[in-house]
């Protein structure tokens, strides 16, 4: 189930960076919750999707698309808690 959510995250990317646009926060949203599911520490913003969206709309306001897109693109193709982190903190120190 997880291998076909991946596959289907890959294929949207795919289809997102040809058209030059950013990943839709509702998609985001719920990829996010997949991945960070049956995990105790999970983010305030995750308790609730239309939280979740209006925090990714904030923070792509805040960064601009292009940071927004290359960190919702990393995120979208990971599949651990790690790797979420890790496109987070990468993203937060090129911005920086």
């Amino acid at each position: 189930m997880v291998r076909k959510s991946v596959a289907q995250v890959a294929v949207t990317i795919g289809i997102l960076v040809a058209a030059g646009c950013a990943p839709d926060e509702k998609l985001l949203c719920q990829h996010l919750q997949e991945v960070y599911e049956g995990q105790a520490d999970q983010p305030n913003y995750l308790q609730d999707i239309d939280q979740c969206i209006e925090f990714q709309e904030k923070k792509k306001k805040r960064r601009g698309v292009n940071s927004y897109r290359r960190e919702a693109e990393c995120v979208l193709a990971a599949d651990t808690v790690y790797v979420v982190r890790r496109c987070e903190q990468k993203e937060t120190n090129r911005s920086e």
